[in-house]
């Protein structure tokens, strides 16, 4: 074919199955076909397979605009198949969904060594935007192979919402990835209070995709009024698989108004499986008036997400006002479980005037997280104004199950200019109503964590270096923590500059009038722990200091030191002002206090 004509012709009324791309550079085309979904510049009811030359790129430009919109190809037909090898759709403008290809039920697009970019959907009154690169409607295909290209594709609601900036499937459709990416697509809601859902990829209920050693990068979901932006990479509310060192990376889900953010990689309601080496890294969920959830994943209810040999790593959930940031890496609001080596490190939840909880994952009420032989390292929560901060590592409010060699180790929980700094490695919290967030460790590590307040006020304290067991106040603290078979709570430091210190290695705090929760620990250990006051007036508990019931079965206590150079100092192992404490066995020896009034070096007890 040497003209965007001839190729018409050829596809319209030709019988050759392989069509060679020789002549115009590019295939520009200045009319359209009408369809009842839009016109197209291309409209194939058959198979066929279009080719570029040996070396080179066929550019098929739809050549549209607002004034004279066309996607540049409609596929429609059962099994028609129609298959592109070095070919790039370009420069399609829509007012429908699909702006550079719909592929319509029982149809399927190959794309090999191919691209879709730069190309728009816009939408404008009551109507959705829906797949800026590409539209996959039920029943019908989408294949993606060997280094293809869905880039720098927008989809624009100037209403209402804006799904999918690169590629949308709808319900009954699916898509394969393999080799292949999806980059720099946006999806923005222009509107008073649209939302934007999905810059790179959104997934139907009911729609499928496959990524294979691909990569979902650089891409936006953004709204700029009071709606709320999530799943800066991807949106899936179907069934997702990652795998084969399969990449999300590097993409942004920002509210510009009150709304909220969330998933700055992926939001998930569906079925979501990354396993095999799969990234989920330096993506950021931002609100510039609401609150966060999940920098790098977020879990929506009645979702379910599986990290195997996986990770999420260098992911920001940030606040820029007064709201809550929750889950650096991760928040679960559905159900989530982590094996196989996987990791959730570094990664932050920050609140510039709020509460940032949960730097590494945030287990929200009713809701359970399982760990099992995986990492959460290296988070932070912080609170930069007078907020709280809370859980470097995990925040719990529903259930945490980690076993078998999981390790909670270098979070931190900062507090910069407010209130108190609680849970370096992680917080267990009650939500205030009778109903306990409840954590289980078993043969696993919270080692190296820090609750950091470095604040001047009156309650700029920090809370439980390794392990904080919280009530926000006035109930019955249900929430417990309950460490056993060769669990380690070892060298955490909670440290206050100009207020108190509690529980280097954990704490039940205070707060609670019936009491701080219980804490149980089984054939465990909690050694080389710190609760230091630095300018303050007290430190209490260098390795534990309990508000509320304790139990420890031959429990090691060892090498604790609570330190107060200005003040009283209790409790180097063991400061309890709880409900009644069972010690059987173990060793509670090598701990100090010391400070201007120091007492109890192993242990304080107020009852």
């Amino acid at each position: 074919m040497h003209t965007s004509a001839e190729l018409r012709d050829a596809i319209a009324s030709g019988t050759a199955s392989v069509l060679l791309l020789v002549g115009d550079a590019p295939f520009a085309f200045s009319t359209s076909i009408a369809t009842a979904i839009g016109p197209t510049a291309l409209l194939v009811n058959r198979s066929v397979v279009l080719v570029a030359p040996v070396g080179g790129v066929a550019v098929l430009d739809a050549n549209a605009g607002a004034a004279k919109p066309r996607r540049v190809l409609t596929i429609v037909g059962a099994d028609v198949v129609v298959e592109l090898r070095g070919v790039a759709l370009t420069g399609g403008f829509s007012t429908e969904w699909g702006g550079g290809a719909r592929v319509e039920a029982g149809a399927e697009l190959r794309l090999v060594q191919s691209a879709v970019r730069g190309c728009v959907v816009r939408t404008a009154g009551t109507k959705n935007a829906r797949g800026g690169g590409v539209l996959v409607s039920g029943g019908a295909r989408l294949t993606v192979l060997d280094g293809s290209r869905v880039s720098n594709n927008t989809a624009v609601a100037e209403s209402l919402e804006a799904r999918g900036g690169g590629l949308a499937i709808n319900a009954g459709g699916s898509a394969l990835l393999s080799g292949s990416t999806i980059d720099g697509n946006t999806a923005l809601a222009e509107g008073s209070i649209g939302s934007a859902f999905g810059g790179g990829l959104f997934v139907s209920i009911g729609g499928t995709a496959v990524l294979s050693a691909s990569a979902v990068d650089g891409n936006t979901a953004r709204a700029l009024g009071s709606g709320v932006a999530v799943g800066g990479g991807v949106i899936n509310v179907g069934t997702l698989t990652a795998s084969n060192g399969a990449s999300i990376d590097g993409n942004l889900a920002r509210a510009e108004g009150a709304g909220a953010a969330g998933g700055g990689g992926v939001i998930n309601g569906g079925t979501f499986v990354a396993r095999d080496g799969t990234s989920i890294s330096r993506n950021t969920a931002v609100s510039v008036g609401g609150k966060v959830q999940g920098g790098g994943l977020a879990i929506d209810p009645g979702g379910t997400a599986v990290l195997s040999a996986s990770a999420v790593d260098g992911n920001t959930a940030r606040a820029e006002g007064s709201g809550i940031a929750a889950g650096g890496g991760v928040v679960n609001i559905g159900g989530l479980t982590v094996r196989n080596g996987s990791s959730i490190s570094n990664n932050n939840a920050v609140s510039v005037t709020g509460t940032a909880r949960g730097g590494g994952l945030s287990i929200e009420q009713g809701c359970t997280a399982v760990l099992s032989a995986s990492a959460v390292d290296g988070n932070t929560a912080r609170a930069e104004g007078r907020g709280v901060a809370l859980a470097g590592g995990v925040f719990i409010k529903g259930s945490l199950d980690a076993r078998d060699g999981t390790s909670i180790s270098h979070n931190a929980a900062v507090n910069v200019d407010g209130l108190a700094a609680s849970g370096g490695g992680l917080l267990i919290d009650d939500n205030g109503q009778y109903i306990g967030g409840t954590a289980v460790l078993s043969a696993s590590f919270v080692d190296g964590n820090t609750a950091r307040a470095e604040g001047r006020g009156a309650d700029a304290n920090a809370f439980g270096g390794g392990v904080a067991v919280q009530s926000p106040g006035g109930d019955y603290g249900t929430n417990a923590f309950s460490a056993r078979d060769g669990t380690s709570i070892s060298h955490n430091t909670a440290v206050s500059l100009w207020g108190i210190a509690l529980g280097g290695g954990v704490v039940a705090d205070p707060n609670s009038i019936e009491g701080g929760g219980s804490i149980a620990l089984r054939d465990s250990s909690v050694l080389n722990n710190t609760a230091r006051a630095e300018r303050g007036a007290r430190a209490e508990g260098g390795g534990l200091a309990t508000f509320g019931s304790l139990t420890a079965r031959n429990a090691t206590i060892v090498g604790n030191r609570a330190l107060a150079p200005n003040g009283t100092c209790s409790g180097g192992g063991l400061y309890h002002g709880g409900f009644p404490a069972l010690l059987h066995g173990g060793i509670i020896d090598g701990n100090v206090a010391v400070g201007r009034v120091a007492s109890g070096s192993q242990v304080l007890d107020w009852l």
